[in-house]
């Protein structure tokens, strides 16, 4: 049997039944023609014993059911194939009568021959009949329903043939003949029904047998794939892992040391304590700021931060951020500046400001010359929050991971520089704003562009404040009269 394909949202028993369909309605031009070679010849062995008129008419309509039998097969091909099974069990049960027709025709043509042709004849009939009963079980054992339909309406048309020939026109008065010949189309119709049951029942089995096997392969295909992530997943852990080891032993090593050693210099000189105080505070939030990216980093790696959706001014977030930033650029003999389109935003102010602060915050670190430039925009479906630089750059074998964690791709070294975890804290906040995108463009020694992009669906124009809108703020005038 063909290989199938298992849709593993059916059971067992529709996934059989889906599959028998098309089996039954499956296109077979050779057995069609061969059908119609069979009825000819049975035309051909009645020619000269009956009637011209009647073996005409019962061709004719024989042909007729056929045609009607290939249209309804050719309408199930072109239009059903892909259909939900309902829809195709509805469309069977319809026009099943295309079957039982076609057995109705083969049955009365039992009328036309039986003890009005000679012996020989007849028995040439018989055994063309009984031909075409086991060929038709053959062929629709893969619906039982129709399968035994139509062995019912075949032998039963011929029996009562029969039965009517004997009783009515011989008046039981027959030979002995008539009386095995009747015989004998009841123990054909018993032998067609255990031959349909039989091969039923081992079609079903063998459909069963597939489905669960190729089940099974779905499974272990499942399990493997499983397997196999599981597997990359670990690989990742292990890679963070080293990365954390190897970042850490630096990253902690350097304000600790620097700790100890402005505490041996403070126990070997008390007057050098008032100098090395601020020294000695850098240091601890040094590690103080490391130890509390990590338990962010934590934080959310667990899912255990919460986030709000509200109404979010984009200008407010702009201005509350270069007041935050602008100093620390100066500082550093940098530009910062802001350009930004203005409405409002349904989403979590704060997720946005963590996500900028940490772009800006790695803008203004890495860049000595230049400046910084916070930019809104939109763009398309999106409204883009963008943070150039005109700093070192990323090395393009740097840019697909710098959203990792614990990975670091500065050239630049100091205290404060942390466990690498800001981007990849950044990567994972991300994941709370639905349909957002972070991505990075940078050019080594040119600058960089970090952009966080939210869907325009959480976008609305800003409003123009009515002039009315502050009238509380002053004096009330009655009768001109305050």
């Amino acid at each position: 049997m063909q290989d199938l394909d298992i849709k593993t949202e059916l059971s067992e028993g529709d996934w059989i039944e889906s599959v028998s369909l098309p089996l039954l309605t499956k296109p077979r031009s050779r057995m069609t023609w061969f059908a119609i070679g069979t009825m000819v010849a049975m035309a051909v062995q009645l020619y000269g014993h009956v009637n011209t008129f009647l073996i005409a008419a019962w061709l004719f309509v024989s042909l007729v059911v056929v045609a009607f039998r290939v249209h309804v097969k050719s309408e199930f091909n072109k239009h059903l194939l892909n259909a939900e099974l309902s829809v195709k069990s509805a469309f069977i049960a319809r026009n099943k009568l295309a079957w039982t027709l076609n057995a109705f025709t083969w049955g009365v043509s039992g009328w036309l021959f039986f003890s009005s042709i000679p012996i020989e004849n007849q028995y040439i009939g018989a055994t063309i009949l009984t031909f075409v009963g086991f060929v038709a079980v053959h062929n629709l054992n893969a619906h039982r329903e129709i399968s035994t339909q139509f062995i019912n309406v075949l032998m039963s048309t011929q029996v009562l043939g029969a039965v009517w020939y004997i009783a009515y026109v011989l008046q039981f008065q027959g030979p002995q003949l008539q009386y095995i010949h009747l015989l004998s189309l009841i123990v054909i119709w018993a032998i067609l029904h255990i031959f349909n049951k039989r091969l039923f029942n081992a079609f079903r089995r063998n459909l069963s047998l597939q489905f669960r096997n190729n089940s099974l392969i779905k499974t272990l295909n499942l399990k493997t794939e499983q397997l196999e992530h599981e597997k990359q997943v670990a690989i990742h852990a292990n890679e963070v892992i080293q990365r954390f080891y190897s970042s850490s032993a630096h990253d902690i090593r350097q304000p600790v040391y620097a700790l100890k050693m402005y505490a041996q210099m403070g126990a070997a000189d008390l007057s050098a304590l008032p100098d090395l105080l601020p020294k000695i505070t850098a240091s601890c939030d040094a590690i103080h700021g490391l130890f509390d990216s990590l338990f962010e980093f934590e934080q959310i790696n667990a899912g255990h931060v919460h986030f709000e959706h509200q109404t979010v001014d984009i200008d407010e977030v702009i201005d509350d951020l270069e007041q935050r930033f602008k100093p620390l650029a100066i500082r550093k003999n940098l530009m910062f500046r802001t350009n930004s389109v203005s409405g409002y935003l349904q989403t979590d102010q704060l997720l946005i400001k963590r996500i900028l602060t940490c772009f800006i915050s790695n803008a203004i670190k890495y860049t000595f010359k230049g400046g910084v430039l916070l930019a809104v925009r939109k763009r398309k479906s999106m409204i883009v929050f963008e943070v150039w630089d005109t700093g070192i750059g990323i090395n393009p074998d740097h840019i697909d991971h710098v959203f990792d964690e614990f990975y670091k791709v500065g050239d630049v070294s100091s205290s404060d520089e942390g466990f690498g975890l800001g981007l990849s804290v950044v990567k994972r906040l991300s994941a709370y704003a639905e349909g957002s995108v972070i991505s990075v463009n940078s050019r080594l020694g040119v600058g960089s562009v970090f952009r966080f992009e939210l869907p325009i669906k959480t976008y609305a124009q800003p409003y123009i404040r009515s002039r009315f809108e502050n009238l509380q703020t002053l004096p009330i005038v009655i009768d001109h009269h305050i």
